[in-house]
């Protein structure tokens, strides 16, 4: 009796143990689409370029299921030789360590193209999660000296050079284990009062569709909406969670979200954003933000970075935020996950807009808050594919311009 009384303790330690770990990050295999976002993490140590070199099959494997995704001005330069690797990441503010990656990507956008930083910030999403489909890992790094990175690769000053994202498989010997982040109750408003305590992502939340055939599919735009379709609350929490779990500069998350299901006031909405397609969603995500701190513990101001902050007034700088960043990259993780379970997004940038004012007042957002997109989440009764785009001209090798 005394043998199996210690036993049931060792092996209830053991599981106690197991739990506390952190987790390895899960790549490749089989993964879906759900599990892969909630595993993500940042990988800032890879295997030994001499003895696990990443491929240009594999990066070419990357970059075309990035371009699946919403179309724009990106272009990638691929990057496989260790001496430019390590001397862009050199111009990097807190990532030296991106020095050792086996290979990278430069992702870069067109500053002429509204939103370029959002739309860059997409892509820079898909290619994650397209890394992870193959077993490898990455890190989207923020703060550096970009006019000096540009000019390492020949990239002109109308460009914006999104990231240099380091690619490699994660170190064997290694855990990597992500911040902790505020819960969904403190980021999402419930037709304007706190939610209640939101479910984390669970097993039975899982989607049908693996990683790597959804990175296959080219997006999708929905048309319309059926409405006499409901979503149920569990996908809504989900695709909530896949936003929750986004990374963001200096885990920050800056992006909150309005849960709008009052019939009547999404129809005003739609009519605000100019989008009746709209009006029919039955649920609108409003997607709001701050460039200031939370005034919590999750996340920590970023510090002056001379490279990237702009001068306001003599001998002012502001800190850099990557606001416009952080909240695409929530964004596209709820759009991933909506799309994973099948269910379909359309979304609505606010910036700009006539009616963005009006809608912050009757929603009440904080001063400090703005207004980013508008969310409508449904089953599509009419939905079309987004054309497909040539990567010729595209995808460059070392240098810009060098196909």
């Amino acid at each position: 009796m005394k043998a199996n009384a210690m036993r049931r303790r060792v092996l209830l330690l053991l599981g106690l143990l197991a739990c506390a770990a952190p987790a390895r990050a899960q790549t490749g295999g089989d993964l879906d689409v759900l599990t892969a976002i909630a595993n993500r993490t940042s990988i800032r140590k890879w295997e030994p370029r001499e003895t696990r070199p990443v491929t240009d099959a594999e990066l070419d494997k990357i970059i075309a299921a990035s371009f699946n995704g919403p179309r724009s001005s990106i272009k990638v330069v691929k990057i496989r030789d260790p001496k430019t690797i390590e001397q862009l990441y050199g111009y990097t503010e807190y990532g030296k360590w991106g020095k050792e990656a086996p290979a990278a990507i430069a992702v870069v956008v067109d500053k002429s193209e509204r939103n370029f930083k959002r739309k860059g910030a997409a892509f820079v999403v898909r290619a994650t999660y397209a890394a992870m489909s193959l077993g490898l890992g990455t890190t989207f790094q923020g703060t550096a000296n970009r006019p000096a990175m540009q000019q390492i690769l020949g990239i002109g000053p109308d460009q914006h050079l999104v990231t240099v994202l380091g690619i490699g498989e994660p170190k064997k010997d290694m855990t990597f284990k992500s911040p902790p982040r505020a819960s969904l109750e403190q980021i999402v408003f419930d037709n304007f009062k706190p939610a209640t305590r939101l479910a984390a992502l669970q097993p039975v939340e899982r989607a049908g569709i693996s990683l790597d055939a959804f990175l296959k599919k080219p997006a999708t735009s929905v048309l319309a909406f059926d409405p006499q379709r409901p979503v149920d609350e569990r996908i809504q929490r989900t695709a909530l969670e896949a936003a929750r779990l986004a990374n963001s500069s200096k885990n920050r998350q800056p992006s909150d979200h309005l849960r709008i299901t009052n019939r009547g006031l999404i129809e005003k909405i739609a009519k605000w954003v100019n989008d009746p397609a709209l009006r029919k969603a039955p649920v609108l995500f409003v997607q709001i933000g701050t460039n200031k701190p939370r005034p919590d513990s999750f996340g920590t101001q970023l510090k002056n970075d001379p490279h990237n902050a702009r001068v306001v007034a003599p001998g002012k700088i502001p800190p850099y935020y990557f606001f416009e960043e952080d909240i695409a990259i929530a964004r596209t993780q709820f759009e991933m996950a909506a799309t994973a379970m099948g269910v379909g997004t359309r979304t609505k940038d606010v910036n700009g807009l006539r009616g963005s004012r009006k809608m912050a007042k009757t929603l009440h957002v904080p001063q400090n808050f703005k207004i980013v997109s508008v969310i409508g989440l449904g089953y599509a009764s009419k939905s079309a594919p987004a054309p497909t785009v040539p990567l010729t001209g595209r995808v460059f090798r070392e240098k810009w311009n060098k196909l």
